[in-house]
């Protein structure tokens, strides 16, 4: 069949369905989100590296004069305590470390000394790691206050194998005020938490929770919350929420999906007559194209063909498109409507090239051109 006569009959179809498009599509659906900002997420610190500053810190004036001068300084603005300090260093051993407790040792004997400069309160403190890397280690404590962790409230310290100690940093929270018993029980805090998730008794799963103080900004200053950490594994669509429930109040004040996306990226592309048939084909990107993830999401390349689709997991994974987007819909009624297949893994670019192996070149052209029509 000459072309100009397969370019019209496809051009009729086209513009036949663009008078019921909007109602001959379905929305895709989207995965939801139902994240919650942890409470002051929109105050983003700033840090400031400084010297020392006697008259304002004469904590870490008293700790020059046992360490020696030239430390370098950051401060966290809301707890007071030294966020970063670094300088050439102060020997905290009479020899090399060797093992994760004496490296665990000679970090206590460390801040025991320098509690007020750290705002520590030594018995509260918690190992949370111990690393030997790189002819280093490397030392991190969890905040317990009255035996419950304190989210997020971490103190730091690096030294060689040698015990020379030249890193530290403590974002403890030394002025805590906060009753330990809960209002609401464990339970009660699940209920509430899996009922905001979609949660499914007997499809998902309820991974436990526990107890924490979690630190609230407040002014210029901090408060605290009693709260039960909570864990749901939902399965559709796919996600492990972690919920923080007041323990007072039963309300939820924050909550992220626990799971790390390596979403299917790309483009969508193809070979087509740009100019006309007398001058070939062009490389040319296809925008507002409809891409698919057997048996996941959906969704739509970007003006310039960039598509970025929400995904778990980092198995390789099957995409489909045909010529159909958001505005354009080719149907081909002489060969019937190519299916674009290949596959991609998640998080590596992957380029849908339209070429005679999935659809003739009046589709393709049609395409592009009905889009750029629609764009204008």
């Amino acid at each position: 069949m000459p072309v100009a006569m397969r370019r019209a009959l496809i051009l009729c179809a086209l513009f036949a369905l663009g008078a019921t498009a909007a109602h001959s599509f379905a929305p895709v659906a989207e995965r939801e989100d139902l994240a919650i900002p942890a409470p002051g997420a929109e105050r983003v610190p700033t840090w400031e590296t400084t010297e020392l500053q006697p008259a304002l810190h004469p904590e870490a004036a008293a700790f020059e004069g046992r360490a020696g001068a030239g430390w370098r300084y950051q401060w966290n603005a809301l707890t007071g305590t030294p966020h970063a300090v670094y300088g050439a260093g102060v020997q905290l051993t009479g020899g090399p470390i060797a093992t994760e407790s004496a490296a665990e040792a000679a970090a206590r004997s460390f801040i025991a000394q320098n509690a007020a400069f750290l705002g520590a309160d030594p018995a509260g403190l918690r190992v949370r790691s111990v690393v030997n890397a790189m002819g280093k280690w490397g030392v991190i404590f969890d905040q317990l206050h009255q035996g419950i962790e304190v989210e997020g409230a971490r103190l730091r310290l690096v030294m060689t194998e040698s015990g020379r100690l030249y890193y530290f940093g403590s974002d403890l929270h030394p002025s805590i005020r906060l009753g330990t018993s809960p209002l609401l029980d464990a339970a009660a805090a699940a209920r509430k938490a899996a009922s905001e998730v979609r949660f499914i008794p007997g499809r998902d799963l309820d991974e436990g929770g526990e107890l924490l103080i979690l630190p609230v900004p407040e002014g210029e200053g901090m408060g605290y919350r009693l709260v039960w950490r909570v864990r749901h594994r939902v399965e559709e669509p796919f996600a492990i929420w972690v919920s923080y429930v007041d323990a007072a109040t039963g309300e939820v004040v924050w909550r992220y999906d626990d799971v790390c996306y390596a979403n299917v990226v790309g483009t969508t592309a193809g070979n087509v007559e740009d100019y006309g048939y007398c001058y070939g084909e062009q490389d040319r990107r296809l925008p507002n194209m409809r891409v698919a993830v057997t048996g996941g999401n959906s969704g739509y390349s970007d003006l310039q063909g960039n598509y970025e689709i929400t995904h778990s997991g980092t198995a390789p994974v099957t995409v489909t498109a045909q010529l159909d987007g958001r505005w354009i819909n080719v149907n081909d009624q002489l060969d019937g409507d190519g299916t674009f297949t290949g596959t991609a893994t998640p998080g590596v670019a992957f380029e849908i090239r339209w070429t005679d192996a999935w659809e003739n070149d009046a589709a393709r052209d049609i395409y592009l051109h009905g889009n750029r029509i629609h764009d204008a």
